[in-house]
Parts: C-alpha cells; sequence; structure tokens
C-alpha cells in the first residue's frame, strides 16, 4: 500500500510532468453527479463478474456471488497480502455457505485463468487496433509491457499446460483440481466468457466517458490502448489491485499519444477512485450482508453441487 501511495503521490507527476494542483483543478470541475453515474456504471461491471463467478462455482446463486466479490475486492485493496487475502477471504465465505473446498479452489482456479486471458486479449486486441491505425506503442512502454506479457503468457502456459496434460497435472499436484475445473469449463464456458466480457466492456465504456469528463480527447483507437494497458498493469501483483502502477501506466500512455497531462492524469486518478477505492466501503456492505445471516444457504442446501465430490452435475 505504500508503494501504491508513493506511485500515485510522487510518481503520477513525475510521468505526466504537471503537480497535483493542476489535477486537483480538473478534478474538481467533475460533475458530482457524473461521479455518481460512473459508480453506477461500475457497479453494473461488477454485476457482470459475478455472472462469471456464479458460473464457476455450481450452486452460487447471483446475489450471493455479487456479495463474494464484493467482500473479496474489498478486502483485497485494504489488507496486506493483497489478493491472496481477498482469496482466503472468499474462501471462507463460501464455505460458510456450504460449498466445498475443492469446489471453491476449482472455481478460484477457473475465474484465475479466465481473467488472465483477458488480461492478455485486451492488449493484443488493442496493439491490432494500433497496427491497423498505423500507430504504435510509446518506447517508454515497450520494455514493461513485454516483461509483463511474457509473465503473464509463462504463467498462464503453466495452468493451461496442467489442464490439458494429466501428466503436468499430476506433477504440480493439481490432478483433482483438472477433473474439476475441465468440468466446469466445459459445461460453462459460454456464460464465464460473458461475465468477464460485460465487466470489461462496461469498464471500457466507463474508462471513455471519464476520459471524455476530465478533456481527454484522443481518437478511440489510442484511447482504448490507454485502457488495455491499464488493464494489463492491473494483473501486476506488486500493489493491491494494482493501484499505483495501473494509474502511472495509464497516464504515461495517453501522454505519449498525445493526450493533455493534466487531463490524463486527473482521468487515471477518478477512474482508479471508482473502479477500486469505492469498493472499499460497498465492500464492507456486502460483509454485513454476510455476517448477517452466514449460514443460511447452508441450510437451504447448495443446488447443482454433488455432496462428495462438488463436481457439476446438471
Amino acid at each position: 500500500m505504500a508503494v501504491a501511495a508513493a506511485l500515485v503521490v510522487w510518481g503520477l507527476p513525475w510521468v505526466s510532468g504537471v503537480g497535483w494542483g493542476e489535477i486537483g483543478r480538473v478534478l474538481r470541475a467533475v460533475p458530482p453527479a457524473h461521479a455518481i453515474g460512473f459508480q453506477a456504471l461500475m457497479l453494473a461491471a461488477l454485476g457482470g463478474y459475478a455472472i462469471t463467478l456464479a458460473a464457476s462455482l455450481p450452486g452460487l446463486s447471483w446475489p450471493r456471488a455479487l456479495v463474494l466479490n464484493l467482500a473479496g475486492s474489498a478486502v483485497s485493496k485494504v489488507a496486506p497480502g493483497g489478493g491472496a487475502v481477498g482469496l482466503a477471504a472468499t474462501f471462507g465465505i463460501a464455505r460458510s455457505w456450504g460449498h466445498r473446498t475443492e469446489a471453491v479452489a476449482t472455481s478460484a482456479l477457473v475465474t484465475g485463468v479466465w481473467n488472465l486471458l483477458a488480461r492478455i486479449a485486451v492488449p493484443l486486441l488493442a496493439l491490432g487496433l494500433l497496427w491497423a491505425d498505423g500507430l504504435g506503442l510509446p518506447g517508454s512502454l515497450v520494455g514493461p509491457l513485454r516483461v509483463t506479457s511474457i509473465v503473464l503468457t509463462v504463467v498462464l502456459a503453466l495452468l493451461v499446460a496442467a489442464l490439458a496434460s494429466d501428466r503436468v497435472a499430476r506433477a504440480l499436484r493439481l490432478a483433482g483440481v483438472r477433473r474439476r475445473t475441465l468440468a466446469v469449463v466445459r459445461a460453462r464456458w459460454p456464460v464465464l466468457t460473458l461475465g468477464l466480457a460485460i465487466m470489461l466492456g462496461i469498464q471500457w465504456v466507463l474508462f471513455h466517458l471519464v476520459m471524455r469528463d476530465v478533456g481527454v480527447t484522443l481518437p478511440l483507437v489510442p484511447l482504448f490502448a490507454g485502457y488495455a494497458v491499464g488493464r494489463l498493469a492491473s494483473a501486476v501483483g506488486v500493489t493491491p489491485g494494482g493501484i499505483g502502477l495501473t494509474e502511472v501506466a495509464t497516464t504515461g500512455a495517453l501522454v505519449a499519444w498525445g493526450a493533455d497531462p493534466a487531463a490524463a492524469s486527473a482521468g487515471a486518478v477518478l477512474f482508479a477512485v471508482v473502479t477500486n477505492l469505492m469498493e472499499v466501503p460497498i465492500g464492507g456492505l456486502a460483509w454485513l450482508w454476510w455476517a448477517v445471516d452466514p449460514t443460511g444457504a447452508r441450510r437451504g442446501g447448495i443446488a447443482g453441487t454433488d455432496d462428495a465430490t462438488g463436481d457439476v452435475s446438471g
């Protein structure tokens, strides 16, 4: 969190070349009603991801998937350890609802693979659009993006190899997880993909509206490329949720493609507030919702799973 704060407070002005006075002036010009609308869009994006989460864990309803996502995300934004602590919270809540540990582990692996695929697919799409538009990547971003892409590709390749090969799965002690994961993917891959596509699509619309509101007037292709750079940077686990890294990378990309530095910085900050910081109080409400009746699902039973294995049925 200290690294994230340092990147935002000192790194952002260094990359953009403008101080916080100018950035603040742009932010103050954003109408409060627009900020509320942005937050509503982000909630819709989280609702889209709840579709993916519910599909990855048989028996998990969409409302509970939304609660699970909000609560886990809130913890990952504030706790030391970030995503690891958020994953532990997700396990705890899902287990209290009666889901078996094996099923929750499978859900974590499936959603992790789908998220990695998205983090790689969105930048690849942006590169294709840039190439078709006769544009290229700024020189300052080539090295960091290459390293990040290689790391994510290696991780994804290991996961895919474990799923594709029974021998690799046994070597990694993932044979049981492989069987359950393949069952979920074969039965539900369209819904898994749909939910993630809805989330990323709404986030792109939100990014576009935020940037237009603060005065970034780039054409759609470089603007989408700036969004893609931010999504790729958010996958780097150095800071909780990629906070700091995402804003610096996004601002650097937009400025390199000709955006006003103060507007680009303000847009990156506002987008971060809407997509990250506001998840904390909303996630707190999700924790409260769960705390009121933490074992309610257990009494009602978990539909769609086998009591002995947690595998998909029907």
